[in-house]
């Protein structure tokens, strides 16, 4: 800030950064002459080390900054009409004390009339101004249904009178054709929430929502009183069960979980979280909450223990990746994450019924039934089981050695 405040205000000699010309008279000396008819030295003072004089651009640059650091704030009082920076065509609205675009001119004529006022601001100040709305902003695109917005996600209203109950007469504002796709469908991470006429409420954590079961822990866990937003009946379906990759996740008074591939990963001791997970905090939920949560990573997971081979995951098991060559031939430029030591070892080593899979430079196809694989012989066969070839998944060669081989599945 020091540096950037000697290119701006009333310049005089080396201080130059004052708000006003009696700071620069009292710190500096006195005036230019002509510039004040104040131009003679304080009492006292027989020389000046510098002279004063006005600099507009630094004005222009403190206003910059004022009004950049400002808007979040005025965009309240300035919300509904069309804005734009000085030197930039793209017009936005702000409402909620979010931005939105305004992509073209009938948009704009639609929402503003023929002939809008378009305020201008410096370049740079839309920069501050978020993307998400307050909380409690009612909210619509042009010819399209109303949202509410709660915890930064927008929850869909379905009708009018579930409108009326949660919101009465409150007004709503409406945005661009496409405008709400910059607003999230998951809440941010410990909002508390539940549905109008379902008394159960969920936290949300990692992209996912935990049912918390009872007051006692609503209370342990967020204090008296927590704030908890209400939206329409079935509106947290939009909300995951399982939280996102890397979420670090504990229920209360139990052990601490990493979450990969859409499965847990208990971390056994405080150098194996230190090691994966550095200072990363922990999310909390109540007892019980993480049995939504499965053991088995998604299709398509790369994953290695701690200093330990890789491996990738189809059909609920693992398979064994032996060489970087064999990597990435099937696998290219992906990374792989990281468990703690012995956590594959919730992870099978067959695959479900109903796998398709083969072996890398093998054209055998196999379907996976009951702990065997069936080779699937021709590709006639292979349609009258009504399957896809986008189905398939290939692992490395010898990978499916162990298994027991038929003929006809």
């Amino acid at each position: 800030m020091q540096a950037w405040s000697r290119a701006h205000g009333y310049c005089a000699g080396n201080a130059r950064w004052f708000r006003t010309e009696e700071d620069a008279r009292n710190i500096q000396g006195p005036y230019e002459v002509g510039f004040s008819f104040r131009d003679s030295l304080p009492p006292g003072f027989q020389f000046s080390l510098g002279s004063l004089h006005p600099n507009p651009a630094g004005h222009e640059g403190i206003a910059q900054q004022i009004v950049s650091t400002a808007l979040p704030t005025i965009g309240v009082a300035i919300g509904g009409v069309p804005i734009k920076e000085k030197s930039r065509d793209e017009i936005y609205v702000i409402y909620g004390g979010a931005k939105f675009y305004i992509p073209d001119p009938p948009t704009l004529h639609r929402l503003f009339g023929s002939n809008p006022t378009i305020v201008t601001v410096p370049d740079g100040a839309l920069t501050q101004v978020p993307l998400v709305p307050r909380d409690g902003t009612l909210i619509k695109e042009l010819d399209d249904r109303i949202h509410v917005v709660y915890g930064g996600a927008k929850f869909y209203i379905p009708d009018p009178p579930t409108f009326q109950r949660l919101f009465g007469d409150r007004p709503v504002v409406t945005v661009p054709h496409g405008a709400l796709a910059q607003v999230p469908l998951v809440p941010r991470d410990g909002t508390l929430i539940k549905e109008l006429d379902d008394g159960r409420i969920h936290v949300t954590y990692g992209d996912a929502k935990f049912y918390i079961p009872d007051p006692p822990t609503l209370k342990k866990l967020f204090g008296e009183n927590p704030s908890i937003v209400t939206v329409p009946d079935g509106a947290l379906t939009q909300v995951p069960l399982i939280p996102r990759d890397g979420t670090l996740i504990k229920e209360l008074d139990d052990r601490i979980h990493i979450v990969y591939g859409g499965a847990k990963f208990y971390i056994p001791d405080p150098p194996t979280f230190q090691r994966l997970c550095g200072d990363r905090p922990v999310m909390t939920v109540p007892h019980g909450a993480l049995t939504q949560v499965p053991l088995i990573p998604r299709d398509g997971t790369l994953i290695k223990e701690l200093d330990d081979r890789i491996h990738i995951v189809y059909g609920g098991a693992k398979f064994y990746i032996p060489d970087p060559p064999t990597y990435r031939l099937l696998f290219g430029d992906r990374l792989a994450v990281t468990v703690p030591h012995g956590a594959l070892t919730q992870v099978p080593l067959v695959p479900r019924d109903g796998t398709l899979i083969k072996e890398l430079t093998d054209q055998k196809i196999y379907l996976i039934r009951n702990g065997t694989k069936y080779w699937i012989s021709t590709p006639e066969q292979f349609r009258e089981l009504g399957f896809a070839e986008e189905a398939v998944r290939t692992v490395p060669n010898g990978a499916l050695g162990a298994m027991p081989d038929r003929s006809n599945p």
